[in-house]
Parts: structure tokens; C-alpha cells; sequence
């Protein structure tokens, strides 16, 4: 005979313990680090390792994109010098004007077939590690035990499988050849001002450390108060109420519930949008005064520029192309800000991400056996969840042909008595046999067929259960 077990939800000794309370991870739900002593950005980078020649070419043609970007700012200034009759740099003559500057569009078209090149590669790359991590993360879900789907939403998973996966192909795609090129770019357009003028290079230089440390500031913002982690476990929580709203939303209206019903999507939106403000008002007075520092360096350059000039050392096309380029060397600094930023909230799903694929699986019988009979035996269980004890050297025996209850105070420990019979969780310590066969000796096939569980909380499926 098989065994039909009725089931709580989940017992309080769980339910008290499970992820997502007050908007952050329990001590013993936190997402699993990688490997010991990785950075974070390391873990990033391991992450492109199977294409990283790909990654490699990517980035030199985003370097020499990024050097040809200066072309057409040379060509404007030595037209401007040809313009007021200025002699030219380097011994240019005048009347090869017209060969450079078919040289100079030449370069730009040049470095656009580059740039794009560089992000088709990249692309390509990001798609292929993608689609394995994707189908890494189907395989380990399918092998994992019901009791980790017990204590998580299916937006949860949906959120990590499509979001904070989509999420690293930014990274891969985008910010590996924009991170190269906003390296580059600024020291190129630097050493450029150097060769032209060092005293104007050294006064467009003025803005740049003070952006490194606001942006070093902005950033130390969150360390201490994880506000990034929380933010993703709003947003985590806000995507499971959504689904089930709209999953419940049928036999809702069939039951004619009323919008109290939905409070706890209520309660999830809010907690989202007091966590977005809360981070906010945090980064927004550093961040306001790095975007205008980023800004400010015409407000350096032309003073000085003007004094140059005025006093006869410094021609008017030198002044011109610091004008154009003293304030665009900063336009990466930006971009730099930009990607750090999204660094973090991207790091923060990996860690998610990562939390998947370490969760260890549900371990099938090498060599299955068949229980004789079906008299269920407790042999010293032992269970606990995190570092909460919930069973302790547990023992008795249940003979086959008689019905059962189970009874006892709420968080005693009855619905994780039944989970663990049917393999939802796996017991640290001793044995449970069915038949006198261990239960981690069982084909799952033959434990599904002999153990049926019936559940007290519900679960809407989107599907028929045909």
C-alpha cells in the first residue's frame, strides 16, 4: 500500500526562517560566494573564460576604435590653422590639406567598422556563455529537491533564471569592449593635449581627480548598509506577488474576492519603491555633483586658454582643440560611473545566480533497490535547516496496513517529519526506510509511486495538470 500524508504549510519552524524576511537574506539563506579568495570582478571575468580569445579581440579592436576616434578632432584643428593662415604642425604643407583629410574620413569610417566589429564579436560571445549558463541553470533546477522550490517563489527563480541572467549579458556584450575603450580614450585624448599644449593639458586635467573620488565616494555608499542586496530582494519578492496575482487571478473571480486579496502585492510594490527611494536619496547629492565635476572642464580650460592666447602662446587651432577635447576626455570618466554602478547591481545577481548552481542536488541511487513491503522505520534522523535544529536523534517505526496521525504543537516539527519521508529534504544524520530499504537507496521513480504528499497551502499552476 502506498502512503498519503497531509501536510501543513511548511510548519512555523520553517516558515520563520525562510528567504526574504525584511527585505534581506536570512543568515543561513545568503547566496553562496564563488570559489575562495576570487574577487567579485573576478568571478565576472571567470564567467567569460570559455570565449575569452573572443573577449580579447573584442577588446583590441574597442582600443584602436577608440584611438581613431581622435582623428576627426586633429582634422578640424589643422583646417581651423589652415583657415586663419596659421602655419602647420609636424610640416603638413598646405596644399596636401585635401589628402588628409580623405586620409582623416578614411580612419573614421575606419574606426566604425572597428567599433562595430568589436561588438559583434562580443555579442557573439555573450550569446553562446548565456545560452550554456541557461541551460546549466534547467539541468541543476531539474536535479534539485522540491523542498528548495518549497521555500521560494516561482517569480524568484523566474527573476534570476531571465533577469540577472540578461543582466551579465550586458556585461559580456557591452561593458567588456566600453570598459577597454573608456581606458584607452582618456589616456589617448591626454597624451594628445600633452603634444600639442602640456600647460592647457595640465589644466584640463583639474576635474579628473576630484571625479575619482566622488565617484570612489558614491559608490562606498553602500558598503556597510546592503542597500544593493536588498534592493534585489524587493525586487525578487515584488516579481513572485506579481505572478501570482495574475496566475490566482481566475479562481479569484470566481470566489468574488475582493481587492484585499491582494495585499501582499500591495506590500511588495511598496516595499520596492521604499527601497528604490531609499537608495535614491543615498547616491543622488555625490552623484549630481559628479555629473556637473565630469562637465566643469571648459570651465578650467577656456579661462586659461584665453590668457595663453591672449598673451601670444598659444595658437588659435591649439586653443580650438583643446576646446572640443578637454571637456570630451571626461564623456568615458562618465561612461566609466555608469558601468561601476552597474557593476554592483549586476554583481549582486550573480551572487543569485551562483546561489543556484552550488545548491547541492538531490543525489539519485547508483544502484536502486526495491523495498519488501512498505513498513516505514525513523533509524536517529537528524535534520536542520541552516543552523537551526529541527530534528535530533529521531527514531520510531511505523508498521504497514494502519493509518497514522502525526499530532503535535505548531513548529514541533510534524510537516518536515513528512517532507523528509518523501526526499523533499535529505536528513543529515541516520536513516529513513520504506520496505527496509534506505530511502536514498530508492529509485525516485518507485518513491514517487509509493509516498503521496497532500499539501495545506495551495499553489496555482498556469497549465492543466493533464
Amino acid at each position: 500500500m502506498a502512503a498519503t500524508i497531509g501536510v501543513g504549510a511548511m510548519g512555523d519552524e520553517m516558515e520563520k526562517k525562510g528567504p526574504g524576511a525584511g527585505y534581506g537574506f536570512a543568515d543561513e539563506e545568503k547566496p553562496k560566494k564563488g570559489p575562495r579568495g576570487a574577487s567579485q570582478y573576478g568571478r565576472l571575468w571567470r564567467l567569460a573564460r570559455p570565449r575569452k580569445w573572443t573577449f580579447v579581440l573584442s577588446g583590441v579592436l574597442s582600443i584602436l576604435s577608440a584611438a581613431l576616434s581622435l582623428a576627426p578632432y586633429v582634422l578640424i584643428s589643422l583646417l581651423i590653422a589652415l583657415a586663419v593662415n596659421q602655419e602647420l604642425p609636424w610640416g603638413f604643407k598646405h596644399e596636401r590639406m585635401i589628402d588628409l583629410a580623405m586620409l582623416f574620413a578614411l580612419l573614421v569610417i575606419l574606426r566604425y567598422g572597428l567599433f562595430f566589429s568589436s561588438l559583434i564579436l562580443s555579442h557573439l560571445a555573450a550569446f553562446d556563455i548565456l545560452y550554456r549558463l541557461r541551460t546549466d541553470i534547467c539541468a541543476h533546477l531539474g536535479r534539485l529537491s522540491m523542498g528548495y522550490f518549497g521555500l521560494r517563489r516561482s517569480g524568484q527563480i523566474k527573476k534570476v533564471f531571465a533577469e540577472d541572467v540578461d543582466e551579465l549579458e550586458i556585461f559580456l556584450a557591452h561593458h567588456i569592449p566600453d570598459l577597454v575603450a573608456a581606458l584607452v580614450q582618456p589616456l589617448a585624448v591626454v597624451l594628445c593635449l600633452f603634444v600639442f599644449d602640456y600647460r592647457l593639458a595640465l589644466v584640463a586635467l583639474i576635474p579628473l581627480p576630484l571625479a575619482f573620488f566622488l565617484q570612489a565616494k558614491a559608490f562606498g555608499r553602500d558598503k556597510g548598509t546592503g542597500y544593493i542586496e536588498q534592493y534585489h530582494q524587493a525586487l525578487e519578492d515584488m516579481n513572485g506577488s506579481i505572478i501570482e496575482y495574475i496566475r490566482g487571478m481566475p479562481v479569484v473571480k470566481i470566489f468574488n474576492q475582493t481587492t484585499e486579496s491582494f495585499t501582499a502585492l500591495k506590500a511588495a510594490a511598496l516595499a520596492y519603491e521604499d527601497c528604490a527611494s531609499r537608495i535614491s536619496r543615498l547616491m543622488a547629492p555625490t552623484w549630481a555633483m559628479f555629473v556637473v565635476t565630469t562637465s566643469s572642464g571648459l570651465f578650467f580650460i577656456l579661462p586659461f586658454g584665453l590668457w595663453f592666447y591672449a598673451k601670444g602662446t598659444l595658437a588659435f587651432s591649439t586653443l580650438s582643440l583643446f576646446l572640443m577635447l578637454g571637456s570630451a576626455y571626461m564623456a568615458p570618466v562618465f561612461k566609466l560611473a555608469m558601468v561601476g554602478g552597474q557593476l554592483r547591481q549586476l554583481l549582486e545577481g550573480l551572487k543569485r545566480v551562483e546561489a543556484i548552481l552550488e545548491e547541492p542536488p538531490l543525489k539519485k541511487a547508483q544502484e536502486p533497490k526495491k523495498g519488501q513491503g512498505f513498513e516505514l522505520k525513523f533509524n536517529e534522523v537528524s535534520f536542520k535547516y541552516g543552523n537551526q535544529k529541527l530534528l535530533e536523534k529521531v527514531s520510531f517505526t511505523l508498521p504497514e496496513g494502519r493509518i497514522y496521525a502525526l499530532v503535535g504543537p505548531s513548529g514541533a516539527g510534524k510537516s518536515t517529519l513528512a517532507r523528509l519521508i518523501a526526499r523533499m529534504w535529505e536528513v543529515n544524520q541516520g536513516s529513513i526506510t520504506i520496505g527496509g530499504v534506505d530511502l536514498r537507496d530508492l529509485a525516485m521513480e518507485d518513491l514517487m509511486d509509493t509516498v503521496s504528499i497532500v499539501f495545506q497551502e495551495t499553489f496555482v499552476f498556469s497549465d492543466t495538470v493533464r
